[in-house]
Formats: structure tokens, C-alpha cells, sequence
């Protein structure tokens, strides 16, 4: 592989999902068909990137890279020729890309809460300014007619705009 086929941005990454994720996005890789090798090693190459730069390393960064090198040593093993039962193999990417997919489906919905948080101003509740000393009286009946009820609520709906 070549190095220049490899353009490293040095954004802050929450975990080493976010940086999985990203490097898979970047290269527009599908997400249910990842070439292990590739993205471990563009992983590892980003990785010493970041040590160059002396920069602080989490260890979760180590054991993904590990994950990814586990499952590349996995597709370079040998089948083993001698069991008379064959059992189809689980795709050891399967947990990977399950972790990835719901990563991303976490950080979608994330992305949605805080620009809606942004949008939507925040409501507050208030109670009823009719004071408690003064009671409320039925209106009387017989002596308040379809019109009255009308101009009232004319008058009312013009006191709200």
C-alpha cells in the first residue's frame, strides 16, 4: 500500500471507534465488508503518527489496534485440514462491524440531539397568574345571549395578538 494514498487529518477522536469509523468513512469503505488489512494498517500508521507528535495515547487505541490485528492473523491462519466436521466459520469481523454500526448510529442520533438542543428554545412552565383571593363566579344563567359569548371572545382573541 502506498503512504499517499493515506491522508491523515488530526482531528480529536472521542475513542478508538470514532477513529475506526473514521478512517473507514474517509475511504469510503462498506462498513459490512471491511479489508482488515488495509485499515489496520492505515490504523497503526495513524497511531505512530500520534506518537510522533508525542502525543498522549489512550490504551483503548492499543487494544482496538490489537482487535484489528487479531482478526488479520485470523484470515492468515491455515484451515485446519484434520476435522472430519466442518462448522462454517463466524466472520471475525462480525463483532467489529456490529460495534461500528451501532457507534454510528449512536453518534447520528447524537448529532441530531445537539443541533435540535441548538434549534429549539428552552420551554419553562408558568403558572396561572389569576390570583388565588379573587373567586370565580358562574355566570348567570339566562342573562348572557350567543352574541355576548361572541364579542367576548372576539375581544379576548384581540388582547392575544
Amino acid at each position: 500500500m502506498k503512504k499517499s494514498n493515506l491522508t491523515l487529518e488530526l482531528p480529536n477522536f472521542e475513542g478508538p471507534l470514532d477513529l475506526l469509523l473514521h478512517l473507514i468513512q474517509s475511504q469510503k469503505i462498506d462498513i459490512y465488508d471491511i479489508p482488515i488489512a488495509q485499515i489496520t494498517s492505515q490504523y497503526l500508521d495513524y497511531l505512530r503518527q500520534m506518537q510522533s507528535l508525542n502525543l498522549q495515547i489512550a490504551g483503548e487505541y492499543f487494544v482496538m489496534s490489537s482487535t484489528l490485528l487479531r482478526i488479520k492473523s485470523q484470515y492468515l491462519l491455515p484451515q485446519n485440514d484434520f476435522v472430519d466436521q466442518v462448522e462454517p466459520d463466524e466472520d471475525p469481523r462480525d463483532e467489529l462491524v456490529q460495534q461500528l454500526v451501532q457507534y454510528s448510529l449512536f453518534k447520528k442520533v447524537s448529532a441530531y440531539f445537539k443541533e435540535r438542543n441548538e434549534k429549539v428554545p428552552i420551554t419553562v412552565a408558568k403558572e396561572a397568574s389569576v390570583s388565588k383571593d379573587i373567586r370565580i363566579q358562574p355566570l348567570p344563567k339566562g342573562q348572557i345571549t350567543s352574541a355576548d359569548l361572541a364579542t367576548t371572545f372576539s375581544m379576548v382573541l384581540r388582547r392575544l395578538k
